[in-house]
């Protein structure tokens, strides 16, 4: 259409030069007539240029999207259209300084489109493989990160960040077109300029890109994008206002889903679900919610194939897979909001039910440290404790606190219990960050206190495997 109007001013321009040429070589007897010609044609001929120009430039100065809403989504196996090559991108961080580019820029590459925001902690983490792929091939291969954005923000992300990748900023039609409802997101379009892939993060490999290079099979997994917000099984308008009491739970990995933890909350039904943790997590969120006054000092995995239960530590990225596969759980809980306190209890009793493995509260004889008197203390006050540096200042404070702080720390590796039996207030100085168990010991010798070595039946809460 542009080019359309380019033609069009051209012939209107020849045709004002022949009509100008026949006015100066007319006769002053017909020249009235060729005036009132003038007036009748070169007004909307004019009028024509002036529209031509303006329409013509409006296509350049309109929106990113402009003359590209009649494009619909664009799936595997499409061509991409001839106006999105030409549209012009905002971008930054390109090697040259350049401030805009288009797709055409990179025709006849492999193009990996990288769907991200400054604020998703899995696409920044997946970028030092995207930006060494980029170096490695880059003679084939243009990687180019879309983001919604504006570009200060973006700008200020890379010059946090050094990676040598570029970034279309402040995008709309890409994000309409290679519609996806999580990032990361990875469109690829081969050499010829079509789609060949829609997939996530794990798919986007050296060897997988170069197999699309070469033409060969890539087994690269389509991405399945599923809506977070929604309850895991509800898959149509369900009269969620009457639900009562729902709880679900998947073994296995659950393609399509993040490792996350969301609160529910659809009217009067509230809830929380879990999806692809491993059964420690799960096991650990009850433990915390139920118990809140113990530490995980009383967390205590006690006997069975604890590589069913924690994450293990896996040499290879298919072994780290075909774990996910067997070993992640996701769980969700909703009921009425009257019963909101029963959320845990219901998990509790679900993942004891339908999984390996129990936990229950109970009582054990483990090694602790007891803190006690190691001779009368000689200081007793106010009734605070205070921040002085790099000390830290219990002035007339019970005990008990003393050891809830102690018991805390991640210094000291076994349970802290009170071995003091008196109602008396402590004044007590220690350093805030103190290395040891060894070192904290020695501080408060100085100041009439010790931690000694016990034997104690304690509350713990404990995980089993069943026969």
């Amino acid at each position: 259409m542009k080019l359309f109007y380019s033609y069009m001013e051209r012939l209107c321009v020849y045709i004002i030069y022949y009509i100008s040429l026949c006015l100066s070589i007319t006769p002053a007897i017909l020249r009235h007539k060729l005036a009132y010609v003038r007036q009748v044609f070169l007004l909307p001929v004019f009028c024509f240029m002036m529209f031509s120009n303006a329409r013509a430039q409006s296509q350049d100065t309109l929106g990113a999207d402009a003359g590209l809403t009649h494009i619909k989504s664009l799936q595997i196996g499409d061509n991409i259209p001839e106006e999105l090559w030409h549209l012009p991108l905002q971008i930054v961080n390109h090697p040259d300084r350049k401030g805009t580019t288009t797709l055409n820029d990179y025709r006849g590459k492999l193009i990996i489109l990288d769907f991200w925001a400054t604020w998703c902690g899995s696409c920044i983490a997946n970028m030092p493989k995207i930006s060494k792929l980029q170096e490695e091939l880059g003679d084939e291969v243009q990687v180019l990160l879309i983001t919604k954005e504006k570009l200060p923000k973006v700008d200020q992300f890379f010059k946090r960040n050094p990676f040598s990748l570029i970034s279309v900023v402040n995008d709309e039609t890409f994000n309409r077109l290679f519609t996806h409802l999580a990032i990361p997101h990875y469109s690829i379009i081969n050499k010829q300029g079509t789609i060949q892939a829609i997939t996530s993060s794990d798919q986007i490999t050296t060897d997988n890109i170069r197999r699309i290079l070469d033409d060969r099979t890539a087994e690269v997994t389509v991405k399945i994008d599923r809506d977070t917000k929604s309850p895991l099984l509800t898959t149509s308008n369900l009269p969620l206002d009457r639900l009562s009491h729902h709880s679900v739970l998947f073994e296995g990995r659950l393609d399509g889903f993040p490792s996350s933890v969301d609160q529910r909350e659809y009217g009067d039904v509230v809830g929380v679900t879990y999806t692809n943790m491993a059964l420690a997590k799960l096991f650990k969120a009850v433990f915390r919610k139920l118990y809140p006054d113990l530490n995980d000092k009383r967390f205590l995995f006690e006997s069975g194939d604890s590589t069913k239960f924690f994450y293990p530590v896996h040499n290879t990225i298919s072994s780290k897979q075909e774990w996910y596969k067997k070993n992640l759980y996701s769980y969700e809980v909703l009921v009425k909001n009257e019963k909101s306190n029963d959320i845990f209890n219901h998990m509790l009793n679900d993942l004891n039910n339908h999984t390996q493995f129990s936990g229950i509260l109970t009582t054990r004889k483990r090694r602790c440290i007891q803190l006690v008197f190691r001779k009368k203390s000689s200081s007793y006050g106010k009734d605070a404790g205070m921040m002085n540096g790099q000390q830290k200042n219990f002035e007339d404070i019970p005990v008990e606190n003393l050891v809830s702080y102690l018991d805390d720390s991640s210094q000291i590796p076994f349970p802290v219990i009170n071995g003091i039996n008196s109602p008396k207030k402590v004044n007590v100085t220690i350093t805030s960050k103190f290395e040891n168990l060894e070192d904290i010991r020695k501080q408060l010798n100085k100041q009439g206190l010790d931690l000694i070595d016990v034997l104690a039946d304690i509350p713990v809460f404990v995980i089993s495997q069943k026969q």
